[in-house]
């Protein structure tokens, strides 16, 4: 009798009688009834449609994966920028590009299955995980906000970006002046025969100029709107402060004068921050003129030994004050006028010179040049005159502050190293940075939006 332990033996089952059988054998040896064989042609079709089920599913996974790095990428470089690395600067350093962010993302996909794996389960739920790395560059926040970059002039107007150190060559010419978007720059600069009003634009690099005359155009002041720029002509017989469109139309006469050899020529105009006046000095007298020319007045008599320097002076962001130099005691020092009331106030009022003065941008702050230390040197103050602080502290001369868009800044000249450069320091302080370091004079220009 053969054993038939189904534990220790392979065997198969006899469809007709159901007798255990011996896989060696090809008849039961109950019935002597011929052993059927499976169909293996259809089990390889089986598998076969398996793997290109499994392959399929593979690939649409590698798809997700990829898809869902390039989605966190994005997410996390718009809602989270606080997530980048910042560098504190030392005296005279540069800023470096925070490092590449990593971030590990997990999902869960179908599994790989070979053959043999779909017939032993054919109903297998298992899932398996991939883990993709995506790399996330964090772009550093701009310096004194805006766009992070400073303009400054030498032989040519350039911009710098303040992070990258990157500059880029602008346009060469004088009395550069910055639309409040900064899509666009007036400025002046010799055309043929005399000077003319041109205008950069920043986009696209385009020149576009404003003026074509026999007598030099200079001076521009960009409207607050954007849509127009006042200048000064000085033109012997029609000369005067006109007012432009950007495309060189509606040509407007504001105030005349007889003629640049004239002691009393106007200075440089100052659109007020809601553009409907206008601001400049003639034989040391404050004038005012609305936009479209009518009601011109003068706002205030600067005779000695009070006086508006022709350059220095500017309204307050609100528009209500004027900030301007004038001579007392035989110094100069820092005026603010209440220009509904004319009231008048000395805000630096010491033996020393104290020049070039510039609102921050909320209106609460000065910043100012000095002389009180024996040497020029950076202040800021409050608005009322009070809390004088000393920003540079150095040896060298440093003058012409302007502020950062965000006021946390203050960019000025220095001749630190017998060369004009220009530097930048926080309102602290702290962070002293020098942005320039050609062998040559190199001024601040302005801060860019």
């Amino acid at each position: 009798m053969i054993a038939k332990d189904k534990d220790m033996v392979s065997t198969w089952k006899c469809s007709q009688c159901g007798e255990q059988n011996r896989s060696i054998l090809s008849v039961c040896i109950n019935c002597e009834h011929k052993r059927e064989i499976p169909n293996f042609e259809g089990l390889q079709i089986q598998r076969t449609y398996h793997y290109v089920i499994c392959t399929v599913k593979t690939f649409i996974a590698t798809l997700l994966i990829f898809s869902f790095t390039g989605c966190v990428q994005d997410f996390l470089s718009s809602e989270y920028p606080a997530l980048s690395t910042t560098t504190t600067p030392s005296a005279t350093s540069t800023h470096t590009v925070p490092p590449t962010m990593i971030a590990t993302i997990t999902i869960t996909a179908p599994p790989t299955q070979t053959p043999d794996q779909v017939e032993k389960t054919p109903d297998a739920s298992a899932t398996q995980e991939y883990t993709a790395t995506a790399h996330v560059t964090q772009t550093p926040t701009p310096i004194g906000g805006g766009s992070g970059r400073l303009a400054y002039f030498s032989d040519k107007l350039y911009f710098i970006d303040l992070n990258s150190l990157e500059v880029e060559e602008i346009q060469s010419g004088h009395d550069f002046d910055l639309s409040q978007d900064g899509k666009f720059i007036a400025f002046d600069t010799y055309a043929e025969h005399s000077l003319e009003i041109f205008i950069f634009r920043v986009s696209d690099n385009s020149l576009i100029r404003l003026t074509n005359n026999f007598s030099s155009d200079a001076y521009p002041a960009c409207s607050p709107d954007m849509t127009q720029i006042a200048f000064i002509s000085f033109d012997r017989v029609t000369g005067g402060i006109y007012r432009i469109d950007l495309d060189g139309s509606n040509l407007t006469q504001l105030v005349h004068y007889p003629g640049f050899d004239d002691p009393g020529y106007d200075s440089v105009p100052r659109w007020s921050p809601d553009g409907d006046q206008i601001l400049y000095t003639r034989d040391r007298q404050l004038f005012m003129v609305n936009a479209d020319g009518s009601e011109h007045s003068a706002v205030y008599n600067l005779y000695w030994p009070n006086f508006v320097e022709w350059e220095n002076y500017a309204w307050s962001p609100d528009g209500s004050s004027l900030l301007y130099i004038g001579f007392y005691a035989e110094y100069l020092d820092i005026f603010v006028m209440d220009l509904r009331s004319g009231e008048r106030t000395n805000l630096t009022n010491n033996r020393a010179h104290d020049h070039a003065p510039t609102w921050s941008p909320d209106g609460t702050m000065i910043a100012y040049t000095s002389e009180i230390d024996g040497n020029e040197e950076i202040y800021i103050m409050n608005a009322d005159g009070s809390e004088k602080t000393n920003l540079s502290n150095h040896p060298a001369a440093d003058n012409y502050p302007i502020w950062s868009p965000d006021g946390n800044y203050i960019a000025f000249n220095s001749n630190r190293g017998n060369n004009w450069n220009v530097y930048f320091v926080r309102i602290d302080g702290n962070d002293l940075t020098q942005v320039t370091e050609k062998m040559e004079y190199e001024f601040i220009a302005f801060w860019l939006p």
